[in-house]
């Protein structure tokens, strides 16, 4: 099982043209995932923790070179998922290039919601969720705004990696928040539905 998760997809990032014209992922070990509502626990390594709120979907045939119109036969259920990764002001990470990586790559640090199946939304491209932490809404999105819509996601992995059942794919929405303290508690809804509530520990 893959985690596969792409950078830096939306419209309007700050990227140049040139750059946004190129979706670009990495792979995170499986080990990252917390299941139902596991709590995060904060690595001892750092007290600095930024994360992601990604839209995610759940691959459930095997695949390669997957032509786009016919890439949504390639999932059925979707959910949100946060991306922790080490925050930048932790300079001794940055300053060390054998410890760039570990900067995202660490255990447990990818909390996957409950799944969904995607039929029961009428339009997979244009589907909102949100993040609360401590009942207080901090992030929104919709996944209208991803400059490569999923589909093409699907069939651009494909071209280099095969897909497999059971593999995630994280597509991209880089909305980034930070200050999470011990104690908060972390809600994510996608429209009306709970998908992720746990703990910071």
């Amino acid at each position: 099982m893959k985690i596969i998760v792409v950078e830096n997809n939306i419209i309007n990032s700050n990227l140049s043209n040139s750059e946004n014209n190129f979706l670009s992922f990495y792979l995170k070990p499986d080990s990252a995932i917390l299941r139902n509502n596991q709590h995060f626990y904060y690595p001892e390594f750092t007290k600095n923790i930024d994360f992601t709120l990604n839209f995610v979907i759940k691959i459930n045939r095997l695949g390669k070179n997957i032509a786009k119109e016919y890439a949504c036969r390639y999932y059925k259920e979707i959910t949100a998922g946060i991306n922790f990764y080490i925050s930048q002001k932790n300079n001794h990470f940055l300053s060390n290039d054998n410890q760039i990586n570990n900067i995202k790559l660490f255990d447990n640090s990818l909390p996957i919601g409950k799944l969904i199946d995607k039929d029961i939304f009428s339009d997979i491209n244009n589907v909102n969720y949100s993040l609360l932490i401590n009942e207080k809404e901090i992030i929104t999105s919709n996944t209208k705004f991803l400059k490569f819509k999923i589909d093409e996601i699907v069939s651009f992995v494909s071209r280099y990696l095969t897909i497999k059942i059971g593999d995630y794919i994280l597509t991209g929405i880089p909305v980034e928040a930070n200050n999470l303290k011990i104690g908060d508690r972390v809600k994510v809804f996608m429209e009306n539905n709970l998908v992720l509530d746990f703990y910071i520990k």
